[in-house]
């Protein structure tokens, strides 16, 4: 997956939020997805319209991790969301 990849909400989802984290129904299937801690944090950044490269920086800069490391895995969270439709790529 490219890092450089943005991405933006699935228009297809009805989303609440709880204290700490968003509780997410994909409305073509029916299914329930729950995101707490960083997921959500990525999930506000990209409800915010964040570009991937913000998101990487904002959650480096929050947790005082490697970029690196943060960058991997946001690409991994990225590819989930994406796969199960909560998220779509941008088109510039």
């Amino acid at each position: 997956m490219k890092t450089t990849q943005n991405y933006g909400v699935s228009a297809e989802l009805y989303c609440a939020e709880t204290e700490d984290s968003y509780i997410i129904l994909e409305m073509n299937t029916f299914q329930y997805y729950g995101l707490e801690g960083v997921a959500a944090r990525v999930w506000e950044l990209i409800r915010e319209g964040c570009q991937t490269s913000d998101i990487v920086q904002a959650i480096s800069a929050k947790y005082g991790a490697e970029v690196s490391t943060v960058e991997r895995d946001i690409a991994e969270l990225l590819s989930e969301l994406n796969k199960i439709g909560l998220i779509v790529p941008k088109t510039e």
